[in-house]
C-alpha cells in the first residue's frame, strides 16, 4: 500500500513505527533569510486577457488569496536534526531518503 502524507513532518513522523517507510523525500524551507510568498491563481478564457495559452488562445488571470512565511531559520540545523533522526527512524534498512536542500545550506 502507497501513503502519502502531506503534513509537517515533524507532528507526523513520531507515530510511525521503526523500519516502516521505504522511501521519504522531505523538502524542508531552505532558509533563505527572505519573506516567501505563494499565491492562488485561476486563470479564466478572456480575449483581452493578460496570458496568452494553447494555441494562441488567451486569459485573464484571477488572484484568488496567497500564503507567505518567513523562511528564516536562527539555528537550521536544530530545526533540521530532529525531523532527520526521525525520518531514519522509521526508514527500513533498504530504504532511502531524498533531502532537498538550498545549496546554500549543505
Amino acid at each position: 500500500m502507497i501513503t502519502i502524507v502531506q503534513a509537517d513532518n515533524l507532528d507526523v513522523l513520531p507515530e510511525l513505527p521503526d523500519g516502516s517507510v521505504g522511501l521519504i523525500y522531505i523538502d524542508p524551507p531552505f532558509n533563505t533569510g527572505k519573506r516567501q510568498t505563494r499565491q492562488q491563481l485561476r486563470t479564466v478564457r478572456d480575449r483581452d486577457g493578460d496570458r496568452v495559452g494553447f494555441q494562441g488562445e488567451r486569459y485573464r488571470t484571477e488572484r484568488l488569496g496567497s500564503r507567505s512565511y518567513a523562511d528564516a531559520f536562527d539555528d537550521y540545523l536544530r530545526f533540521l536534526a530532529p525531523r532527520l533522526e526521525q525520518a531514519r527512524r522509521i526508514l527500513q534498512t533498504d530504504g532511502s531518503l531524498l533531502l532537498h536542500l538550498d545549496y546554500r545550506e549543505v
